[in-house]
């Protein structure tokens, strides 16, 4: 993998206007939040909030989010998910994020932190556009027209609590044994389309199964190349 200080002129500028073209997808994890503000304060990123969760059941730190998450009682998913990951101000870095036309988002975040910053970017800027809203268990539904702006939440979202989460391997196995339109596409769409990556790890589970489904033999020379921003 190259490293982007690397790339030339020209593919900088095929970089550029594939970003203004609406070209690129985003593909967002928890460090794209830690700078946005809910109502305990910044938002924690998956690493803290699984350090806070093996605190409470006093188990090992070494266990994964996933291990934490799944010994919480509905109370405590509402207490420790629901409510501190609702976004009050969003900070710089998805607001930045936001100021872009994606062709569309895939996220990972329960938060809804982008949501909140594009509506305020179009309020100020009067674009003419929708924002649209995906939960993993909704439908699938093709590319919507240009002025609609698409958010999918692939692990869900602190608006739609009742609909649930996905953060322990049992939930994730759930929702694999049975076609998922949102998470087949987005196998096949990270083969071969521009993505931006960013705010997440390898550590992620189910991150590292779709960037596995990326290879050189899918890379497509006649689209810009996809970029992992990490840490």
């Amino acid at each position: 993998m190259g490293n982007f200080k690397d790339l030339d002129e020209n593919q900088l500028a095929q970089i550029r206007d594939s970003l203004w073209n609406r070209q690129y997808y985003l593909f967002t994890g928890s460090g794209v939040s830690t700078d946005s503000i809910g109502p305990m304060g910044p938002l924690d990123s998956a690493s803290v909030l699984r350090d806070k969760l093996c605190d409470l059941h006093g188990i090992s730190r070494n266990r994964s989010l996933q291990q934490a998450y799944s010994l919480l009682d509905p109370d405590g998913v509402r207490g420790h998910v629901t409510e501190p990951y609702h976004c009050n101000e969003p900070g710089p870095s998805v607001t930045k994020l936001a100021s872009y036309p994606w062709q569309r988002v895939y996220t990972l975040n329960v938060d809804n932190c982008l949501e909140l910053a594009t509506k305020r970017l179009s309020s100020g800027l009067d674009w003419n556009f929708e924002l649209e809203i995906k939960h993993f268990s909704d439908d699938f539904s093709e590319l919507s027209p240009l002025n609609v702006q698409s958010i999918i939440h692939l692990h869900g979202i602190v608006d739609r609590p009742s609909d649930g989460y996905v953060f322990s391997y049992p939930e994730y196995a759930k929702i694999i044994s049975r076609p998922n339109s949102w998470m087949l596409t987005l196998v096949q769409l990270i083969r071969t389309e521009p993505f931006i990556i960013v705010g997440t790890t390898l550590d992620e589970f189910d991150f590292t199964y779709y960037v596995e489904q990326r290879n050189q033999n899918f890379v497509r020379p006649d689209v810009a190349p996809s970029i992992l921003i990490e840490p």
